[in-house]
């Protein structure tokens, strides 16, 4: 059986980074282009539980006075006008304050000289933490159940071949990570937010050299803003892997991909396989340059592009995104009848 699956991004811990200053909540007023006078700026404050369908920029957080690309009353479109960092600051309040998620994903994964395809239909939840995945390719009518808390934390398998019974696996074992990127847990787009945050507190004070915005994108025939983040001095550096870690702790701990480490030191076996005193090459961050195609109606990052030192890395596409499935009991339940458990 074989278990190439598909990457997800991680459930973990998820803040914004204000420009000039590290603070709770958001970015300043200044990250949107153009004035905004008291007045306006009480409105906005009043307006904060405003939630229309119409296609506006922004809404307040109230407990900072910040702006971020949401929601605003339709006569302030003129007014504010996007800049990089108020849609960066709206997807990462999109992400934070989104609960559950299904989706199709594409992905293309780098190994070696090579990119793979994976591609499956994925229905998730925040907290507690649950996931249920088919595949259809390379492999289809592979089952996938995990949740938080249940089967020791393992995950129930449920195969397209043989042993042709249910099985269940540890979503950091050997089995479980072969053939891509990232763990079963990396689901949803938290992860995807630490990542951003981290990168922008990289270049705190110059951001605008590092962040770019195109407000005129689109992507299967949604508007889009595409939105760049580039590190031009991404590099790798030497570490010394401290007492109790493993590639995993180290990835974790500094914002960079594991699979990268991994595939950089040849002499390491697996992500276990590191000692304490022992030097490796990792990356100074994620990426060198990241495009996200974030769809205007929901401020969520549709499509993604990931670049390294040779190229191309990671490519995720997530298709028919519905951040309001309205989920049940059966839909992480292993006794749901349209699963094959």
């Amino acid at each position: 059986m074989s278990l190439r699956l598909l990457p997800f991004v991680m459930s973990s811990a998820l803040f914004c980074i204000p420009i000039g200053q590290v603070s709770g909540g958001g970015f300043p007023v200044k990250t949107c282009t153009g004035e905004i006078k008291d007045a306006q700026m009480n409105r906005l404050v009043e307006d904060l539980s405003l939630r229309n369908e119409l296609d506006l920029f922004s809404k307040v957080e109230s407990h900072t006075g910040a702006i971020s690309i949401s929601q605003l009353p339709a006569e302030f479109d003129e007014v504010i006008q996007p800049s990089a960092m108020a849609v960066v600051t709206g997807m990462l309040d999109s992400i934070k304050n989104t609960r559950q998620l299904s989706y199709k994903i594409k992905a293309w994964e780098r190994f070696g000289k090579d990119m793979y395809y994976t591609e499956s239909d994925v229905r998730m939840q925040t907290a507690p933490f649950k996931v249920y995945m088919k595949t259809w390719a390379p492999d289809a009518g592979i089952e996938i159940l995990y949740e938080e808390g249940k089967r020791d934390g393992k995950a129930l398998i449920k195969p397209n071949g043989f042993p042709y019974v249910n099985v269940q696996l540890d979503p950091y074992s050997s089995r479980m990570r072969e053939g891509q990127h990232h763990t079963l847990l990396e689901s949803g787009f938290l992860y995807l937010g630490d990542i951003i945050s981290r990168s922008l507190e990289q270049h705190m004070g110059d951001l605008d050299q590092y962040v770019t915005l195109e407000e005129a994108a689109s992507w299967q025939g949604k508007p889009c803003f595409m939105l760049t983040i580039n590190h031009p001095g991404y590099h790798w550096v030497a570490y010394t892997v401290k007492s109790g870690e493993n590639i995993l702790d180290i990835a974790r701990r500094i914002g960079v991909p594991e699979h990268s480490i991994l595939e950089r030191n040849p002499n390491l076996k697996d992500y276990q396989s590191v000692k304490s005193g022992q030097v490796i090459n990792i990356p100074d961050t994620y990426s060198k340059k990241m495009e996200l195609y974030i769809d205007k109606a929901s401020l969520l990052p549709v499509k993604k592009l990931i670049y390294d030192d040779r190229g191309l890395y990671e490519r995720y596409e997530f298709h028919y995104l519905n951040s309001k499935p309205g989920f049940t009991e059966k839909t992480f339940n292993s006794e749901n009848p349209d699963y094959g458990f």
